[in-house]
């Protein structure tokens, strides 16, 4: 790999101004004690767990967070990791550590984030890159997978710290990109005479990053450019095909401005990685939900993925399980009602009208046959039913009530959606007759304050039809109305 590696690392002088950057900025998180802390005892081999797991707890909210990414759609673990211990044992004690230094690496960059602009897009970058990294390992089945999102992370690394000290010199790259039709990482490469990622190579070194993420990314690099094919025959080789992947649709998702061009770009992804059409959509559809869980984990819920993309999203079609006519009919009329509740957002409309207008668009837009609606009690033990809309439950809105602190509710979609902050769709139906359903919460991770709950009768296993990816994707969209509804008018 020695040919490799100097091929993309040079002596840049812009390198070399990022490291001063980062060497001066005394509040950059990787000195933070419990980033220092947790790599010092990492590096000991006499460290117990207990030791790890008390570094973890000691920060505020950083254990919760971590459980919260653990158990994700980063990780689909197969049975919920319930502590902080069990992550230690399941995950080990330096991809753990990885995972915190990923975590407060990006949660430093919320204010900035927060204006929007060139610096935000270059953070939506960095958070596709790493769940799609994530994602698309496990569609090759490498079997470093549960390390493709910090690699995801460390391989965005170096152009958003240019776009956090030197804005300047990422937006004349993105009006170079602009001007010649080309995606921003190939503009900057362009302009500064440096690959991307040799600035992420370079701050890596800076930050003491394990080697390992430096050998993959160094393997990616030459796939995501197309160049050095020995890159495929590299230990990591799944690892770095599936960076690369990231990578590149991380740049189509950001860069591109129409649905259009977004096609042509995932096209492309095909053509250049082994992804076939299947995984791709496969993990296309879960990137709104994944996006959003990692935005509460890290405190950016003003981020938004384009609207390009989730109109993309919810217009592909499907022929196995329904007609284009029928997509297209429904298509138009979920969106009527998407349209409607972006309105009433906007127009700061009481939390109550938005919820019912997102019952009607289940109901008669993604054509569920009941919905309830389920509030949390004042003490938040439990959810009650309030209301409910098509056809009637087994039992009435008023009289259903569900333990929030009872045991056993790991398979429970509703307590997941409400304790998690996340849309769920698998696990036990509230109901026997009920499938397939879906459990929408209201509001996001720490602030949620009811549940929607909505779900077809069951018709038997000949009839027995899964919710579609587009189906998936448009629960996603309506939890982050609900969401911002709640956010603009509080609990009534």
């Amino acid at each position: 790999m020695t040919t490799s590696k100097t091929s993309i690392e040079g002596s840049g002088a812009i390198l070399t101004k990022l490291e001063a950057a980062l060497n001066s900025d005394g509040d950059f998180p990787v000195r933070a004690r419990v980033v220092m802390e947790l790599r010092q005892h990492v590096d000991d081999p006499n460290t117990p767990i207990e030791k790890i797991v008390e570094i973890i707890l000691g920060e505020p909210s950083l254990g919760t967070r971590v459980l919260h990414l653990v158990n994700s759609v980063f990780y689909l673990r197969r049975q919920p990791v319930m502590t902080i211990s069990q992550a230690v044992m399941q995950l080990g004690m330096r991809a753990l550590t990885d995972l915190c230094t990923g975590l407060v690496l990006l949660q430093r960059f919320s204010p900035v984030a927060r204006r929007g602009g060139i610096f935000a897009d270059n953070v939506k970058k960095s958070i596709l890159t790493s769940i799609l990294t994530a994602a698309f390992a496990r569609e090759l089945g490498d079997k470093d997978e549960e390390r493709g999102y910090l690699a995801g992370t460390f391989f965005s690394i170096g152009p958003l710290l240019l776009a956090y000290y030197f804005p300047q010199v990422i937006e004349s790259a993105q009006k170079r990109a602009q001007r010649r039709n080309q995606t921003t990482t190939q503009s900057v490469t362009e302009t500064l005479g440096i690959a991307p990622v040799a600035l992420s190579l370079g701050i890596i070194d800076a930050l003491a990053i394990p080697e390992f993420y430096r050998e993959v990314m160094i393997a990616a690099y030459h796939i995501f450019v197309n160049e050095e094919r020995e890159a495929v025959d590299h230990e990591h080789s799944g690892l770095a095909q599936a960076l690369a992947a990231a990578g590149m649709v991380a740049d189509a998702l950001i860069d591109t401005n129409t649905r259009p061009e977004l096609q042509l770009a995932m096209d492309e992804v095909l053509k250049e990685t082994p992804l076939n059409a299947e995984q791709l959509d496969r993990v296309l559809s879960m990137v709104p939900e994944s996006f959003r869980q990692q935005c509460r984990l890290i405190e950016m819920t003003f981020l938004t993925l384009p609207e390009h993309f989730l109109t993309y999203l919810e217009t592909r079609e499907n022929p196995e399980i329904e007609s284009v006519e029928a997509v297209d009919s429904r298509d138009d009329e979920f969106s009527y009602y998407v349209d409607e509740i972006k309105e009433a957002v906007r127009n700061q409309e009481t939390l109550s009208s938005v919820i019912t207008t997102v019952m009607e668009a289940l109901a008669f837009g993604l054509k569920f046959d009941r919905v309830m609606l389920l509030f949390a009690d004042p003490k938040g033990a439990s959810l009650q039913g309030r209301m409910s809309l098509g056809q009637p439950f087994t039992v009435k809105p008023q009289d259903f009530s569900r333990s929030l602190e009872a045991k056993g509710q790991e398979r429970s979609p509703e307590t997941l959606a409400f304790n998690q902050g996340t849309v769920e769709t698998f696990g036990d139906p509230l109901f026997p007759d009920g499938w397939p359903f879906a459990a929408i919460p209201i509001g996001g991770h720490e602030h949620v304050v009811g549940v929607l709950y909505a779900d077809k009768i069951d018709q038997g296993p000949t009839n027995a039809v899964a919710l579609t990816d587009q189906t998936q994707v448009a629960l996603t969209i309506l939890a982050d109305l609900l969401d911002q509804a709640l956010a603009v008018n509080g609990v009534e």
